[in-house]
């Protein structure tokens, strides 16, 4: 849960530091070692997916997505 964001357009991008080395760990192609997430349960191919397919809109009052 999040409280307290203002109305707006909004994208989450997090990810889970297992070693608690302060970083997010790739291989040496670059591949993801931790887990991770995208808002909008978006996929990435090649790169991060964009901020339109993670956006989400935050409207006045309680939002469930």
């Amino acid at each position: 849960m999040i409280d307290g964001l203002k109305p707006g357009v909004y994208a989450i991008k997090m990810m889970q530091d297992i070693n608690g080395n302060g970083k997010f760990d790739t291989s040496w192609l670059g591949l993801p070692l931790e887990p991770y997430g995208f808002s909008n349960n978006a996929k990435p191919f090649l790169s991060a997916p964009s901020f339109d397919r993670t956006s989400f809109t935050v409207a006045p009052g309680d939002n469930t997505i």
